[in-house]
């Protein structure tokens, strides 16, 4: 996305780094500083899962602080932006709106700062990867590892239980059907974080067992495969029925871009096509069956129907009613950014005994905190993300290059179907990974490789 503006602030920083670059070139440390930007990028993505957040926040900000420096002396940096980066700006604009209008100007430029920390984050990663793809798989093998370790721990607590914990309502399920709903180590301790957390690293497990199949890696492709199968069994075991949702999502979108793969990019190879019916059909067999010899599963998965019925979606559609109210009393710039904005203004909307922290849905939280304004620029930063990844895997790019961006796009996919009945994205420790996938996704696109796996192929 070129501008006006962008071209003179380019120029602008040109002449910076015509004066300082002597500093890169006579300073170890400042020559290396993406090695070091994705040193602290890798440790807090680490420390994420048992670390507290204020922590979190103070590592994301000095990785804005590096990427500035970075920005000033290094000679030919500038600064790129898509059509998505367009919208994010506006969807900050808009936020700065909002917080200056709210009513609790305080309690909003909390929320305001965790807000720019997030976006200042991504915008400080991404050149890394736009320049260095092979950071891209490092960061997927990270995600990858962290979540199957993740879902090893969490499967220990299945069969315990935190004292005093209302996870599951009981009141239409027989005792012996109940899940004991795992939790993970992730702090505030809850199944539906922990849920969020696997959906948003789970795309990765599954892109490096595509990745062993690309690269013809048999052992490596097991062991892949065994983290796929651990991580969903931790998936189901959280109880989290967003996170049921998510993962039908995830799975068909990587079955459309499987298909789009093997029967455009390899149309020759009637083999693959072959293969690829058989193992769909498995897929979604083994599915089917698997949710009818786990009734447990099944039972928590059809509860989402009975509304009223459950107890926790009864307190759900409460909290959206008066979240409604909310919005619709503050349509153009909303109520002001952060929870503690919320839930002070939520304290006069709310229906007695209904108390809560959020409005446990994504769409309308944004809609809520930020107006019909940021609703709208925020999800077409979504919906640009979307198209330009549908366009670069229609195009005759690099199946390795298809694979990344498939696995940024289904971790935003993942994220934004959970979110719909659940507001654990706005957690730190899945906000870094969100930003982290839109920066492995913008980076991977900013890039055309031209696809040579058919050649390849052909001389195996």
């Amino acid at each position: 996305m070129n501008s006006f503006i962008l071209d003179k602030i380019n120029l602008f920083v040109s002449k910076i780094q015509q004066k300082l670059n002597f500093l890169s070139q006579n300073s170890a440390i400042l020559k290396n500083i993406d090695d070091i930007i994705f040193a602290m990028l890798s440790i807090l993505l680490v420390i994420s899962v048992f670390c507290s957040t204020d922590i979190l926040g103070i590592i994301a900000f000095v990785i804005i602080v590096l990427s500035l420096i970075r920005l000033f002396i290094s000679k030919d940096e500038k600064i790129e932006l898509s059509k998505a980066d367009g919208a994010i700006i506006i969807f900050f604009i808009f936020l700065m709106f909002a917080t200056y209008n709210s009513t609790l100007p305080k309690a909003s430029f909390e929320g305001f700062i965790k807000y720019f920390i997030y976006i200042g984050y991504y915008f400080s990663i991404v050149p890394m990867f736009r320049k260095r793809r092979r950071l891209v798989l490092r960061t997927v093998l990270l995600l990858g590892a962290l979540c199957t370790l993740e879902s090893c721990y969490a499967l220990m607590q299945a069969n315990t239980v935190i004292e005093g914990a209302t996870w599951q309502d009981f009141s239409y399920i027989n005792p012996e059907d109940a899940i004991s709903r795992v939790y993970g180590s992730l702090k505030p301790y809850n199944p539906n974080l922990l849920a969020g957390y696997l959906i948003a690293c789970f795309p990765a497990v599954i892109g490096i067992s595509l990745l062993t199949v690309e690269k013809r890696h048999k052992k490596s492709l097991f062991i892949a495969l065994t983290g796929v199968i651990v991580s969903l069994l931790a998936i189901f075991q959280t109880g989290c029925r967003g996170a049921y949702l998510a993962i039908i999502a995830i799975l068909f979108g990587y079955m459309l871009v499987s298909y789009r793969i093997v029967f455009y990019d390899f149309s020759a190879f009637k083999q693959f096509k072959k293969l690829w019916i058989n193992f769909a059909s498995s897929i979604i067999a083994t599915g089917i069956i698997s949710l009818a010899c786990m009734p447990k599963f099944l039972n928590r998965l059809m509860s989402v129907f009975l509304l009223r019925g459950d107890s926790s979606t009864s307190f759900r559609m409460n909290v959206y009613k008066s979240s409604w109210h909310m919005f619709t009393d503050n349509p153009i710039f909303g109520i002001g950014p952060g929870n503690h904005t919320f839930r002070e203004i939520y304290g006069y909307y709310m229906l007695t005994g209904f108390d809560a922290l959020a409005a446990y849905s994504v769409p309308l939280e944004i809609a809520v905190e930020t107006g019909i304004c940021g609703f709208i620029s925020f999800f077409a930063f979504i919906l640009f993300l979307f198209i330009d990844s549908i366009k670069y895997i229609c195009q005759d790019q690099s199946i390795r290059g298809k694979i990344y961006v498939s696995i940024s796009i289904m971790s935003i996919l993942g994220l934004m179907t959970h979110g719909l009945f659940d507001t654990v994205f706005f957690r730190p420790q899945i906000q870094f990974v969100f930003w982290t996938s839109v920066a492995m996704l913008s980076g991977v696109l900013s890039r055309k490789e031209i696809n040579s796996n058919k050649k390849s192929i052909e001389c195996v």
